[in-house]
């Protein structure tokens, strides 16, 4: 039974250790304080601006940014045997803060919220059955738009109004106009015979087309939006978005976008459609040192690309431009991002000024998603600028290697 909490104005921040598990019921007496896993009550806040801000009553699935408002899919309650049940949910909030607002719940299992358009919410859902994808609109309503979908990392991708995902046996590359009827509909497809079967692996939204990769053959395949009478088009190769849907992290700019691999594939490149590589923008060899580390996660924001580095049980949270080659820039100190030691990624997303993120649970353990768990919000970082990497924003100067 929680309480009320023990003072303790010597201890350090929240934000800056965090801990599990959280009693929700245990109350400080300020605004400013929040309960640790101890019943302690400890500053919300640190002296560079870095807040516990929202207490989410289960493990938080992931967070997306649009405008001045911040949304995120919170897990669905777990059993004692690790089945998670149709309790999930969807809240909105203020990103400079504010009370969350709750969208809808009943969402089963929120596992990755796709993108928004014209007020609604897109999610990937999972549970012991399979995988759907399900529309939220903000008053609530909810509608499964399919739930034949492939199990992976990058089954599901949105960009603009479509909706591109991999139907469950991974024959058929499926896609759904948000501006239609919302039917879904084949972009393309491989044959269902052959030793091994043909598969469709991973696929990349982009403003007027998708991109998927085909095995046995293994071949780069190309849909245009605008014109899907013309069908698939192939070449023989595969992308790099397509080599592992399992360790695969993809994030696209509308045309140009940005992929990378696994353990032993670690290197970040863009690339301009179909499939040519403009730059290397990420690279563990040279970029970090301490340990052998590859991206686990990416954001694309305000012209730079923000990644989760996953290296053992360690994290790094960075960017890089993605215009021009440079070093990664750290956008916390380490010892905030951290990382259970199973692996599980580190939720975060991305705002103009802002950077929101939750601190990872053990994907292993069902019952972890049962914990209450906080978001987390700090201060983006000044831009680093010079010569070849002026400011993104126009209404800013490059004054002593900073944007400002």
């Amino acid at each position: 039974m929680g309480g009320q909490g023990v003072g303790g104005g010597s201890v350090v921040p929240y934000v800056v250790d965090p801990t599990l598990p959280i009693d929700p019921t245990c109350t400080c007496p300020s605004s400013d304080e929040i309960c640790n896993a101890a019943s302690q009550c400890v500053p919300r806040c640190d002296d560079s601006g870095r807040c516990a801000k929202w207490l989410a009553n289960h493990a938080v699935r992931d967070l997306l940014v649009e405008g001045s408002f911040l949304y995120y899919a919170v897990a669905a309650v777990a059993d004692p045997l690790g089945n998670p049940g149709t309790n999930g949910s969807l809240y909105r909030v203020e990103t400079n803060g504010g009370t969350p607002t709750l969208i809808a719940e009943g969402l089963v299992d929120p596992y990755k919220i796709l993108g928004r358009y014209n007020g609604v919410t897109y999610i990937e859902t999972q549970d012991n059955v399979g995988v759907a994808i399900v529309s939220v609109s903000d008053t609530g309503a909810v509608a499964n738009l399919d739930q034949d979908v492939a199990w992976g990392e990058q089954a599901a991708m949105m960009c603009g109004h479509w909706i591109a995902y991999v139907n469950f046996n991974r024959s058929k590359l499926m896609g759904v106009d948000l501006t239609g009827n919302l039917t879904p509909v084949v972009l393309g497809q491989v044959s269902t015979g052959g030793d091994p079967l043909p598969q469709i692996l991973g696929t990349v939204v982009l403003d007027n087309q998708v991109l998927y990769t085909t095995t046995n053959p293994y071949q780069t395949c190309s849909v245009q939006l605008s014109n899907l009478v013309q069908g698939a088009t192939c070449a023989d190769g595969g992308g790099s978005f397509g080599q592992s849907n399992q360790s695969l992290a993809v994030a696209t700019a509308g045309d140009p976008y940005f992929s990378g691999g696994g353990p032993g594939g670690g290197i970040v490149w863009s690339y301009a459609p179909p499939n040519t590589r403009l730059l290397n923008l990420f690279d563990p060899s040279v970029s970090v040192t301490g340990g052998d580390y590859w991206a686990t996660s990416f954001v694309y924001a305000n012209s730079w690309l923000y990644m989760d580095l996953q290296g053992g049980s360690s994290s790094k949270l960075v960017r890089v431009p993605t215009t021009v080659g440079r070093l990664p820039q750290a956008i916390l100190p380490d010892s905030m991002a951290t990382r259970d030691r199973s692996g599980g990624p580190i939720v975060f997303a991305v705002s103009t000024t802002a950077f929101f993120w939750v601190q990872s649970m053990d994907p292993t353990n069902a019952s972890s998603s049962n914990q209450p768990q906080y978001i987390f919000s700090a201060p983006l970082p000044p831009y680093p600028c010079d010569a070849d990497l002026p400011c993104a924003d126009s209404t800013q100067v490059c004054s002593n290697g900073f944007c400002g």
